[in-house]
């Protein structure tokens, strides 16, 4: 038994050599040690090395800093973000060993990678990983990232620093497995090669720096470990020079498959064998090709039986056209001008040209079907613009050419950016004639209606970006300003009346000073005179006055039958209170922490013409309690139907209002406790906005769970408790800390009392409001409103020959220092005539109250102030 089944045994312990020594009878198929490129080129485009996704800025350049080759003096140099990707084309079968020296410097906090995948396609999507070595210096660690989620047994090796060592991963690709070493010591075990969404196959070798440091790669190498059947090709290449319709095919294969395919290369175009060659050779011009799309194949032989094949795909539409309908092909494209440029795809034929769209992924490009060919040659160097909105559903691809339809490069391409239709824009060169394709997303059915405007628009810029309105709390001017652009001019307009025009080019910035109070919208219109055209962008400011407001009125509620606000606005002016009223809501306000405001009141109305808070106006309203302004807020719908906002943490009002109903018609005032008490005024009518409907006048219950404190408490309470006992339609909250809250549910304007008398009592309890202070200007002892001799000689007379007395001793005492003698006639003579200090505050120019508490008598000022 056992003699019988050794040779067995031992076929099992050949196939599975591979994996348990290093690199037995490796057939070596591709090596690079950066030897024969030049110091401080990019790697990118040199031997079969390019960026992720062809991207530019991540490129690795060669060096000589550090070498691991015996004799050789250069590597690659991977800064942080570099991301460079060697690919391999037809590897599906067999079993490799993909090695790199990599050098790694001390006293750096990066991460360094080697990456293999199983599948990538280099165009921004069709990604799957399979072994992922990564080295950190925080962890100090080589480990291997389960990327494939195919199962197998990870490790980890100790990091090396300022020495080279080896990364290898050696891949079985028809057992799904890998085995990854590092330095000699393995990683990786019977690790999964590929899982869901992968496949049978090695596409991509990426080498990657995540940043933190730099490091180095040598020696990159590629070997077929025990049996590799017949190697693909590396890489197989067809290009068309459509003035002639020939087509060069170029090709690379792995360094070491002996005198290349020893049964030669066949080339094939559509299935037909044109030729077969040496099985070393590396091109081959198909010259005059038929037009059309043509597939090339090139099938390398092997001998023994076993080949393999590579494939391209080229279409040929330049050199003599059948007879077209103008614009079915490129050969035969339609020139196009700048405006509207009418097109009809339903006689278009399907061009053979692939599809772009590297440049446009993520915009439902389509198929180009029934494409339609145009051509525009730019003016100016502009910004150009092409687009099919307001038509059918499209795909919109512009290239540049060599020769009439030569190769194209993709300039710019779009499926849907307006709607299902398309639109693109570009920097274009003066005199560069650019290719447009316009074909339909999808195969139109019979009838469908497939035509439209394909617009040209040449721009001297294409946007306005950057446009902010900022507003001047002190003066309420306002600040505009954008980003530079290249517009020949620029015109500046506020709610459609021009403030400005002509503003030349270069401007960024233009101040509407003084600007009215309220909502305006701001229009910056750049111009380009050479093409005639205009971009406008707007951006909307609220201007709060010119500052030194006391008290905000915010109108939220629609115009209705009670005018909460006015009423608002005429008791607090009554007071001596200096008030702004805006429309909108507190969010709306640009200097709601101003240093003059005192009080916020919001008036959000009841319903139908109510208002119901923003989360926004919520937040506006939390940041202002906080800076200490004190919260008015009225509205028949905000606690008990309205959605919560941050006024709700802050209003000492209880969760779960009701939304109450149309019996308030008569209230009782409350003594709150708090300072705040009414309770003398009693049976006062309210008379509701909506005589004929229903107000909806939410019925209020104080918490003392509000962040701010337990202190808060009814001020107003239907007549009779008619909503229960403790069930009220106002609440003042004392915070504990940020401006006093005030929150009723129904309008001010509607209160049947003395709606004055009424506002200061809010005012006072609120905090702020008027001084009762008396104003004066000290140093003007005679009250002339003048400071000069005249005050000294009045006050000398005044202490010592029997003259009139100081009517305002704070005026006399010119040296505030509590009394009224002598000294203050000395410190004002100094003041006028030796260079003393001047008066102290409030001053001799300006009136204000007297901020030094004193003993003098009550000041009877009569000046000017």
């Amino acid at each position: 038994m056992r003699i019988r089944n050794l040779p067995a045994l031992a076929t099992v312990c050949l196939g599975l050599a591979i994996f348990c020594t290093p690199a037995v009878h490796a057939q070596l198929l591709d090596f690079d040690d950066f030897e024969s490129y030049a110091v401080g080129s990019g790697i990118a485009g040199q031997g079969s090395w390019d960026t992720w996704d062809g991207a530019p800025g991540v490129d690795s350049d060669v060096v000589d800093t550090y070498n691991s080759t015996a004799g050789g003096s250069k590597s690659i140099e991977l800064t942080p973000a570099d991301d460079v990707v060697r690919i391999f084309g037809g590897l599906t079968s067999g079993a490799f060993s993909f090695t790199s020296n990599v050098y790694i410097p001390s006293g750096q906090a990066g991460d360094y990678y080697f990456i293999l995948m199983n599948t990538y396609d280099g165009s921004g999507s069709g990604y799957d990983w399979s072994g992922q070595i990564h080295m950190s210096d925080a962890t100090g660690l080589c480990n291997a990232d389960n990327v494939s989620g195919g199962g197998g047994t990870f490790g980890d090796a100790p990091l090396v620093w300022d020495a080279w060592v080896e990364v290898r991963v050696d891949v079985d690709l028809d057992a799904n497995l890998y085995q990854a070493f590092y330095n000699g010591a393995q990683i990786v075990t019977d690790g999964g090669w590929f899982g869901a969404g992968g496949q049978q196959a090695m596409q991509c070798l990426d080498l990657y720096n995540a940043g933190g440091g730099q490091f180095y790669y040598d020696d990159v190498q590629v070997s077929c470990i025990g049996s590799c059947g017949c190697l693909p090709f590396d890489a197989f290449n067809c290009n068309i020079d459509c003035a002639t319709n020939d087509v060069t095919m170029d090709w690379t294969t792995f360094l070491n498959v002996p005198g290349g395919y020893g049964g030669g290369i066949q080339v094939l175009r559509n299935g037909v064998v044109l030729d077969t060659l040496p099985g070393d050779a590396l091109f081959y011009d198909d010259l005059n090709a038929p037009l059309g799309l043509n597939e090339y194949q090139i099938i390398g032989d092997c001998t023994g039986g076993s080949t393999t094949t590579a494939t391209c795909s080229v279409a040929c539409t330049g050199g003599p056209c059948p007879p077209p309908i103008a614009g079915d092909e490129c050969c035969d494209a339609i020139p196009a001008v700048s405006g509207a440029n009418a097109f009809d795809l339903e006689f278009m034929t399907d061009s053979p040209d692939p599809v772009a769209g590297g440049n446009c992924t993520g915009t439902f490009l389509g198929g180009f079907w029934s494409d339609m060919w145009f051509t525009y040659t730019a003016n100016t160097n502009a910004f150009l613009r092409i687009s099919t909105c307001n038509s059918i559903d499209t795909d919109l691809a512009v290239y540049e050419a060599s020769g009439a339809c030569g190769t194209k490069i993709d300039v710019a391409c779009n499926g849907d950016s307006c709607g299902v239709s398309s639109d693109l824009n570009f920097s274009c060169t003066a005199g560069t004639t650019y290719i447009i394709r316009n074909g339909s997303w999808n195969d139109p059915a019979a009838g469908a209606i497939l035509t439209g405007d394909l617009v040209i628009e040449e721009l001297c810029d294409f946007g306005l970006t950057g446009v902010i309105g900022i507003v001047d709390c002190g003066t309420g001017d306002v600040a505009l300003g954008w980003n530079p652009a290249g517009f020949s001019n620029y015109d500046v307009l506020r709610d459609g009346v021009v403030l400005a025009s002509a503003l030349p080019f270069g401007t960024t910035a233009y101040d509407d000073i003084g600007a009215p109070p309220g909502p305006h919208t701001y229009e910056i219109v750049g111009n380009c005179t050479t093409q005639g055209t205009s971009v406008v962008t707007e951006v909307n400011v609220n201007v709060q006055g010119g500052g030194g407001y006391s008290d905000i009125i915010v109108i939220g509620e629609q115009p209705s039958g009670i005018d909460s606000a006015a009423a608002l606005q005429t008791a607090l002016e009554a007071m001596g209170l200096v008030v702004d009223i805006l429309p909108g809501g507190p969010a709306d306000l640009p200097c709601i922490t101003d240093a003059s405001l005192e009080r916020l009141w919001y008036m959000g109305g009841t319903y139908p013409t109510g208002r119901a808070l923003t989360a926004a106006d919520g937040v506006a309203i939390a940041i202002a309690q906080a800076a200490g302004k004190h919260i008015y807020a009225e509205g028949g719908d905000i606690w008990g139907f309205d959605a919560a906002t941050d006024l709700n943490l802050i209003d000492g009002i209880a969760d779960g209002t009701a939304d109450g109903g149309d019996n308030f018609l008569i209230m009782d005032g409350l003594d709150t406790a708090l300072g705040l008490d009414v309770s003398d005024l009693q049976d006062i009518a309210y008379n509701q906005d909506q005589a004929t409907g229903n107000d909806w006048t939410d019925e209020l219950q104080t918490t003392d769970l509000d962040s701010l404190g337990p202190n808060s408490a009814l001020v107003w309470e239907p007549d009779a408790q008619a909503f229960g006992a403790g069930v009220g339609t106002c609440v003042f909250y004392d915070t504990d800390s940020g401006g006093k809250v005030l929150c009723q549910s129904w309008e001010f304007g509607g209160f049947g009392g003395d709606q004055n008398d009424l506002a200061v009592r809010y005012v006072g309890v609120l905090g702020g409001g008027p001084s009762s202070e008396p104003q004066f200007r000290r140093g003007d002892k005679n009250m002339d409103g003048g400071f000069n001799i005249a005050d000294e000689i009045y006050l000398l007379a005044a202490l010592f020959s029997g003259g009139a007395a100081c009517a305002c001793p704070d005026a006399c005492d010119e040296n505030d220092d509590g009394a009224v003698n002598i000294a203050d006639a000395i410190f004002g003579l100094a003041a006028l005539f030796s260079g003393g200090a001047a008066p102290p505050a409030p001053g001799p120019n300006t009136c204000g109250e007297d901020p030094t508490p004193d003993t003098l008598a009550e000041c009877v000022y009569t000046g000017a102030c």
